[in-house]
Parts: C-alpha cells; structure tokens; sequence
C-alpha cells in the first residue's frame, strides 16, 4: 500500500469529520420529522422512526419494485360480477352464431345436397382423368 502524505491524511480526516457532522445533522432531521409524525403517542412514534430508518423493509416490494396493490373485496366482486358480464355476453354471441347455423331442417336438407353434389363433380372429375 503506497504512503499518504501529511497532507493526504489531512484532508482524509476533515473528510471523514465532515460527513460525522452531516450524519449527525440528518439524525437530528429524523427525530424532529418523526415527532411531527408521531403526535399520537409512543407506538406511532416507534412506527414513525421504525419506517424512517428502515424504508426498505417498512414496504413490501414486488419484484418490479412497486408495492403490491391490495385490493378490497367489495371492488373483488365488483371485478367479478364485471367479467361473468363480459363472459355471459360472449356467449350469448357464440349461441346466436349456432343458432343461425342450425336453421330450419330444410335449409340443413339443401346444404346437404348442395355439398354432396359438390363432392360427386369431384370424383368424376377424378375419374375421369384416371
């Protein structure tokens, strides 16, 4: 490890001083903002300080770094009644496709003979080229 000069550890050592007064300083800062918060009584001041000088444990992170959105079971059957809406109304849909779809029996009669007709050209056509 190469020598400091005298001057280096000088200027090291006011560093140092420097950033103890400043951390002194926010220390103070805190306990005057937690009291602000903490008019209550001594379990929101412990809340208060606890919050202040742990913010990462006090918020329960998602993995995206966002809090989880908790949500209230009124708006939980809210979005429930809203999505069996949506879900019903598509299948009201899809039954009235089938339903034009199953027409009368002799609109289903000329369909039939319409696509038996269609595949008879075809294996004449192929035997007629065999």
């Amino acid at each position: 490890m190469p020598r400091r000069s005298k001057e280096q550890t000088e200027v090291i050592e006011l560093a140092i001083l420097g950033i103890e007064h400043q951390i002194k300083g926010l220390e103070q800062k805190r306990k005057e903002l937690a009291s602000r918060l903490s008019s209550g009584g001594r379990a929101s001041a412990a809340r208060a300080s606890a919050n202040v000088a742990a913010p990462a444990e006090a918020t329960k992170a998602t993995k995206r770094g966002r809090k989880k959105r908790r949500v209230s079971a009124a708006t939980r059957a809210k979005m429930r009644a809203a999505a069996k809406k949506r879900w019903d109304a598509m299948r009201k849909r899809q039954g009235a496709k089938k339903a034009r779809k199953q027409q009368s029996p002799a609109k289903a009669a000329k369909r039939a003979r319409k696509s038996r007709s269609a595949t008879e050209g075809k294996t004449e056509s192929a035997q007629s080229k065999g």
